[in-house]
């Protein structure tokens, strides 16, 4: 049933994906806007100083307040300007805190499938600050946030990470169960990561499929709340914003739930315990692993995250589907106490 149900709705993801759609919705929720007001950008900066946006940059992508939005004329996305972009165009839009982000975030992208660069048409910057955990995607800039935890080859550049935890990670601490999640290939992990104990570097093999992983998801935000198809009728005097917040019946997350949505209202309160740190109430505190997976198993969910608003369901489906197409990479879930 959970692969009858994840398959129907990969084929309703590809109708969405050409097609149109229904309801508006706030965008600021799930990974959505999920700590840029808390994010020192301080020490940010254009990794190419002599790029076209150079002197914008940083202005536009570390706002606080929707009202502080750029226009379209100052920082217009990137798809409006380029067709098909080049690796140069997105460098163009790259803001960083430390310059081997930008040296590491280059050489991980040229070696990304083709169509990561069609997806960044529907971004405004792309910025990787050593402050971001975890990654999001920003409606009020049109702006990608990386953790450059994904990015770091040598031990001394992730020296010069803070040493600090997603701040979801002790949400729903009372309930009785716990969610893991992996990707596998041919039946074993498709990555894995060095204990930090042990001191050593990475190879750009080693972060490839974890940052391809990151991308397909913070992008998938992006293209669901500015399709590229739609990107040219936004006009360059309105913010980023409020181009986004004109075509919310048109937004690819909102197409999805009106034909193929989650059912589990369950799933859905207790999601909002795990990840937006509701509290729990008896019932749910009472749920078993078993509970919870019989409540998953028809519903053709990739992981209790999807649960928490529709544009994390999307940009879930949309990544996993990315992962089996691209890498062979399938994705793993359990539940367990």
């Amino acid at each position: 049933m959970v692969l009858r149900g994840k398959v129907l709705r990969c084929i309703g993801l590809l109708i969405v994906l050409l097609a149109g759609g229904c309801d508006q919705h706030d965008p600021r929720r799930g990974d959505v806007n999920y700590g840029l007001g808390s994010v020192n950008f301080d020490d940010l900066y254009s990794y190419q100083s002599d790029g076209p946006y150079s002197n914008v940059l940083k202005r536009c992508a570390a706002i606080r307040f929707a009202f502080e939005s750029c226009t379209l004329n100052t920082l217009p996305l990137l798809g409006q300007e380029r067709a098909v972009p080049s690796v140069s165009d997105v460098m163009n839009r790259l803001a960083v805190s430390h310059a081997w982000m930008g040296d590491n975030f280059k050489l991980v992208l040229e070696s990304m499938p083709d169509d990561v660069l069609l997806l960044l048409r529907s971004v405004t910057a792309i910025v990787i600050d050593a402050d971001i955990k975890p990654a999001f995607y920003d409606p009020t800039t049109g702006a990608i946030y990386l953790d450059p935890d994904f990015l770091w080859l040598t031990v001394a550049e992730r020296a010069m990470l803070p040493s600090r935890s997603d701040f979801r990670e002790n949400y729903g601490r009372d309930l009785q169960f716990v969610d893991l999640w992996r990707y596998v290939r041919n039946n074993d992990w498709a990555w894995s990561s060095p204990d930090p104990a042990d001191n050593i570097d990475r190879t750009l093999t080693e972060i490839r499929l974890p940052f391809a992983r990151l991308l397909y998801h913070e992008l998938a935000h992006a293209n669901d709340m500015a399709p590229v198809d739609l990107i040219a009728t936004f006009s360059g005097a309105t913010t980023i914003y409020q181009a986004i917040n004109a075509i919310g019946s048109q937004w690819l997350s909102t197409q999805l739930i009106a034909s193929y949505p989650l059912h589990s209202d369950a799933l859905k309160q207790i999601a909002q315990v795990k990840f937006n740190g509701q509290p729990s109430t008896a019932e749910q505190r009472a749920y078993s692993p078993a509970d919870v997976g019989s409540l998953f198993q028809s519903d053709g969910a990739d992981m209790l995250y999807n649960y928490t608003t529709p544009h994390e369901d999307f940009a879930l489906l949309f990544e996993e589907t990315m992962m089996k197409y691209h890498f062979d990479a399938e994705l793993d879930v359990a539940f367990t106490n």
